[in-house]
């Protein structure tokens, strides 16, 4: 045995503690945004698998009411560790799936065959791309359900038959007459009827035109204003005819009808993210 071998002194040891005090104070706040990075993430997963597993019983044994609709949902649901805390007339609210302690607010669609959700904590649920893409597709309109309202367009592939392949539509186009009634505007009709299926845009700017017999659909990250002219926003594309989704940028126009300013999304400039 070594006798002459020394230990550490107090002052060494007061000294090396301190040092680990200071890096836990300076690692610990990055620690813990990294932990809440993956709550999110874990969050955003379990919402669209609920979303997605409840649209799958839906449509294959379709509810009757909201008891029925309300079922087939707490049955989804049940397979994590919840709580359901209130229930109205088309939205339940549940505890237990966000790691973070966020309360999720489920609405039932008006036929019942999705919902959305809300985290208190993370936000609302980000919608597919493809999914917004395909129910754009499906849309019918009926202008007796906007009292007032003129229009004659029955769904949007009427629309671009008759405007032609250059047209586009744009979210928060407004117009100066009443021809969609309380509407607004036909993007405004598409926002309402979208909402029927539990699919909420209306906090999101987005912009559908024609690339020769396809569809491609361009969704800004924000709701945009025309305050945000000459900015460039994140904002995803879908071309029907690739069949992707595409993340980029692109930049914000303003486009103006009558004394009516909004802002649109320029996807002619749209650039790829590398």
């Amino acid at each position: 045995m070594n006798k002459n071998r020394k230990g550490f002194s107090l002052i060494e040891l007061i000294i090396a503690v301190a040092i680990l005090v200071v890096l836990t104070g300076l690692l610990a706040p990055q620690l813990l945004k990294y932990i809440e990075r993956s709550r999110r993430a874990a969050c955003i997963t379990d919402m669209e698998t609920i979303a997605h597993t409840y649209s799958m019983e839906a449509i294959q044994d379709p509810p009757d009411d909201v008891s029925g609709a309300f079922k087939v949902l707490n049955d989804v649901i049940s397979t994590y560790k919840v709580n359901e805390e209130d229930q109205y007339d088309m939205y339940a609210i549940y505890s237990g799936v966000c790691k973070s302690g966020g309360r999720y607010q489920c609405r039932l669609a008006d036929d019942f065959h999705t919902i959305s959700i809300v985290c208190s904590k993370h936000g609302e649920w980000e919608l597919d791309i493809k999914l917004l893409q395909n129910e754009l597709g499906k849309l019918t309109f009926n202008k007796d359900d906007y009292p007032g309202a003129t229009f004659t367009y029955k769904s949007l592939a009427d629309f671009f038959k008759r405007l032609g392949n250059s047209a586009t539509l744009d979210s928060e186009a407004k117009t100066t007459d009443n021809a969609y009634g309380s509407a607004g505007s036909l993007a405004g009709v598409v926002a309402n009827e979208l909402s029927k299926q539990g699919i909420y845009i209306k906090n999101k700017t987005w912009v559908l035109y024609k690339n020769g017999d396809d569809y491609v659909l361009c969704l800004a990250d924000k709701k945009l204003t025309t305050a945000d002219k000459g900015t460039v926003v994140e904002c995803s594309v879908y071309d029907t005819g690739k069949k992707e989704v595409v993340k980029g940028t692109a930049p914000v126009n303003v486009k103006k009808i009558g004394q009516e300013s909004y802002p649109v999304i320029d996807a002619g400039k749209f650039s790829e993210q590398k």
